[in-house]
C-alpha cells in the first residue's frame, strides 16, 4: 500500500500552481517586498495581489511584519522546506528503484 506522507507539501505546491501566488513567491525571492511594489508588473490588481498574499500567508508561505504604516512581506523557508522534502524525494526516486534492480 502507497502512502502519503507529503500530504502537507501536496497543499502546499496546489498553491504554488497558481500562476499569480508563484510570481509572488519569485518576486520576493529577491527579498521583502511591500504590497504596491510586488503589484507593477503583476497580471492581477493590487486588491488581487493582497487575496494572493493572504493565501500565502495562511499557508505560511509567507510571514510579514509591520514598517511604519504598511505590511513588508518575505518569504518563509522553513515552511518551503516541506515542499523541497517531496521534490527531493521524487527525484532520488528513480535513482533508488535502478540501485535497488542493480
Amino acid at each position: 500500500m502507497v502512502t502519503d506522507d507529503h500530504a502537507e507539501a501536496g497543499e502546499l505546491l496546489g498553491l504554488i500552481a497558481d500562476r499569480t501566488r508563484r510570481l509572488i513567491l519569485l518576486f520576493l525571492m529577491a527579498g521583502p517586498a511591500r504590497v504596491r511594489d510586488m503589484a507593477v508588473g503583476m497580471p492581477v490588481s493590487r486588491p488581487g495581489v493582497s487575496r494572493q498574499l493572504a493565501c500565502l500567508l495562511e499557508a505560511g508561505l509567507v510571514v510579514r511584519r509591520r514598517q511604519g504604516g504598511v505590511f513588508v512581506y518575505q518569504l518563509n523557508p522553513d515552511r518551503l522546506a516541506a515542499v523541497t522534502v517531496l521534490v527531493d524525494a521524487l527525484r532520488a526516486a528513480p535513482h533508488a528503484a535502478r540501485a535497488a534492480a542493480a
